[in-house]
């Protein structure tokens, strides 16, 4: 991959390290959420490092980490704000996408295109993209139900939010 003249190949490989450095950390933060799955530090913990590559990626000429970052951590921001549980599924897909993204860090320093193999690159994509429709279980869906209905008691009749 032709890189952009513009940006500095020292700032750019270092933007790669830092990257593949915080993406060598996720793998034990998966393992530790799997066990943990409420643990709201530990979704923090892996978001923020996802979020920064995905914020950076652009300027560095990398569209396609960009991308997958980007839907990796809309599945983290479900994981936070607790509309999207923690499954063995979600895991998997996750740590895909942190060895896809590893792998196209590796191929921008090679200076190769990002994605060497786009039906891998798009199963993963279509993997992770997919964790954000899945249903509520009759459970989490009456709970939030629930929960819209008292705010909205609250809000409009300005009295007691108990149903």
């Amino acid at each position: 991959m032709e890189t952009d003249l513009s940006i500095d190949p020292g700032l750019r490989a270092e933007f790669i390290d830092e990257s593949l450095d915080m993406l060598s950390g996720l793998e034990s933060l998966f393992v530790e959420l799997e066990t943990n799955p409420q643990d709201i530090e530990t979704v923090q913990a892996i978001f923020r490092p996802v979020h920064s590559i995905k914020g950076n990626s652009s300027f560095f000429d990398f569209p396609i980490v960009k991308t997958l970052a980007h839907e990796m951590e809309t599945v983290l921001d479900l994981v936070r704000k607790k509309s999207l549980g923690v499954t063995h599924e979600l895991i998997g897909a996750e740590l895909a996408g942190v060895d896809q993204l590893k792998k196209m860090l590796d191929n921008g320093r090679a200076d190769r295109p990002e994605v060497d193999d786009e039906a891998a690159f798009k199963a993963i994509l279509d993997r992770v993209v997919a964790l954000t429709g899945i249903e509520l279980s009759p459970g989490e869906l009456s709970a939030k139900i629930i929960a819209r209905l008292r705010a909205m008691k609250t809000k409009f009749a300005g009295g007691d939010a108990a149903l």
